[in-house]
């Protein structure tokens, strides 16, 4: 049977079929390392922008944390990029932007191009959420429609 068998070919190999239960765990293994792979490297954002009034925007993007509101983005924001700063008061109802980058004014913000009337505690980001800081003037943007708070801040649809 050995080598002289597999020479003249009547050498069969022995298979022998994996049972349906250690089919269908191999192919979830399977899944699961290709969605992982598939995962890594693609890291989850939320985007702010800064709109200072005269054309000039900055742009950050900031990883996205769970559970995070724009106040915890922005302190993170803050720690991960030297170009990015701002200041604050508490007040009862939550955190209130005083400067961005060392601007002072009035801050609009919006999500979704619609300007939201709570804190800054209040608004929860989602991977992809795209933030928007607008140092208000009177010929400034149209601040539009607002919205209630609590606030998910979700992606637009693109």
């Amino acid at each position: 049977r050995g080598f002289s068998s597999f020479l003249s070919g009547t050498h069969r190999p022995h298979h022998t079929m994996p049972s349906p239960q250690s089919f269908a765990l191999l192919v979830i293994s399977v899944i699961s390392i290709s969605l992982i792979l598939a995962t890594q490297g693609q890291e989850q954002v939320v985007s702010f922008s800064v709109s200072y009034g005269n054309g000039t925007t900055d742009n950050y993007d900031s990883p996205y944390v769970p559970d995070e509101n724009v106040f915890q983005s922005m302190r993170l924001l803050e720690k991960i990029d030297p170009t990015f700063s701002f200041t604050y008061e508490n007040f009862s109802f939550g955190h209130f932007v005083t400067s961005i980058n060392g601007v002072q004014g009035e801050w609009l913000y919006f999500c979704g191009n619609q300007k939201l009337d709570c804190g800054i505690d209040e608004v929860y980001l989602f991977p992809g959420s795209e933030f928007e800081w607008v140092l208000y003037y009177n010929q400034s943007r149209s601040t539009g429609s607002s919205r209630s708070c609590p606030q998910k801040c979700l992606p637009l649809n693109r």
